[in-house]
């Protein structure tokens, strides 16, 4: 069992050893990192101090096909350099993980929750990438989003899908919030010049996390926002007493006892700052995440299994499968008698939230079962004034 034998547990953090706050001072980890940059630095340093043999992270793509980024390996500094800021683009593991398996050596990898617990699973079944895969890194993650969320803001700033080339999703800004900053996308002209267009995220559509454009589905149904599988887990520390510093600072989660004592002793010799922190502090820079994985989750959860109980073909099943849907429908049932009928969730403090909802149109009360939101923005409708709107119409289209 991982990190069995870790001295903290919660379950929005898992297990872990300690929390902390801070950001990487040795060479321009930081300046050149989305955020404090402690990720980079610590692929560096296992690659200097001889703990592995090679770095395994998202970067720009060298091949002839339409994609952005990719994982590639990485066996020196200026590869790792190329690693630095996060690519919320879609990537896939398999070609990497062969080339794992085929070249001997230690590896660390930095990755996203669901494909750290994919690497776990893998490794439960393959001696040879378990022998070699030394550390996953993980990466908070809101949600995983597709391409054209590249497209769509260098589609805003004046390129053309077909003609991006290249994309930056965290440009710092001097003097900004942390959490303020640019994008800059990337083509080629006619003289084949590379141009870099850049904008504030607050000026583009679609750039609000909360709202979910171009969100990979499945995200609304996992709970895992501090890659619970990870040696160790960076995110950014979306709190009052750090967002002032455009520079960044991460946050982190150490489950790792190894790496907990490497941090500490670069503490000491002044590579990075940390500081360190509750788990409490944690949840609270990630709270609006929280809120949909977590107590959203609940609702989500619900109401697609009801949805899937009630569209299912008695005739196609077992006699065990049976007796299987028919103890979650007297389930559903004893909770639609006990919260009024209503209110279809075990997420208490979400169906408060919901409740307390009026239609944005006829502003009457909206009864739970029926309540719609639009995915362009956070106003709440009835079912008959929602299909009676243009959003209504898009909405539907787009589904």
């Amino acid at each position: 069992k991982l990190f069995s034998d870790s001295a903290e547990y919660s379950k929005e953090l898992g297990r872990y050893e300690a929390v902390y706050t801070g950001y990487a001072i040795s060479k321009n980890f930081r300046e050149k990192g989305s955020s404090g940059g402690l990720t980079n630095w610590l692929l560096s340093t296992l690659l200097k101090k001889g703990y592995i043999d090679a770095a395994i992270g998202v970067g720009e793509s060298t091949q002839h096909t339409n994609k952005l980024f990719e994982y590639k390996i990485a066996r020196s500094q200026s590869e790792i350099d190329k690693f630095a800021k996060s690519k919320y683009y879609p990537v896939e593991l398999s070609k990497v993980l062969e080339t794992v398996r085929e070249t001997p050596g230690s590896y660390a990898i930095v990755t996203v929750p669901c494909f750290a617990k994919t690497i776990r699973a893998i490794c439960d079944h393959d001696a040879v990438l378990k022998d070699r895969i030394k550390y996953v890194i993980g990466i908070v993650c809101g949600h995983m989003k597709t391409a054209n969320f590249a497209k769509s803001l260098g589609w805003q700033v004046g390129i053309h899908p077909s003609q991006l080339a290249g994309f930056d999703f965290r440009v710092k800004v001097k003097g900004k919030l942390a959490s303020r900053y640019d994008i800059s996308a990337t083509c080629v002209d006619d003289d084949d010049h590379l141009v870099k267009k850049n904008a504030s995220t607050m000026d583009l559509k679609g750039t609000d996390w909360g709202q979910g454009y171009f969100k990979l589905k499945a995200c609304d149904f996992c709970d895992d926002v501090a890659a619970e599988c990870a040696d160790i887990t960076f995110g950014d520390a979306w709190l009052p007493n750090y967002v002032g510093d455009y520079r960044g600072t991460n946050i982190a989660i150490v489950r790792s006892r190894f790496l907990n004592d490497l941090l500490i002793e670069s503490l000491e010799k002044k590579h990075i700052n940390l500081e360190r922190v509750s788990q409490k502090e944690f949840v609270e820079s990630q709270a609006a995440n929280y809120r949909h994985r977590h107590a959203g989750l609940a609702y989500r959860l619900h109401s697609k299994l009801k949805r899937l109980v009630i569209g299912i073909n008695d005739k196609n099943l077992s006699v065990e499968d049976m007796r299987f849907l028919s103890a979650i429908k007297k389930q559903q049932q004893v909770e639609e008698k006990q919260l009024g009928g209503d209110l279809l969730t075990c997420g208490i403090e979400y169906c408060q939230f919901i409740s307390q909802q009026i239609c944005y149109k006829c502003k009457m009360h909206i009864c739970v079962k029926h309540i719609k939101q639009s995915i362009f923005s956070s106003n709440f409708f009835c079912s008959q004034c929602y299909r009676a709107t243009t959003i209504g119409k898009i909405d539907h289209f787009l589904h």
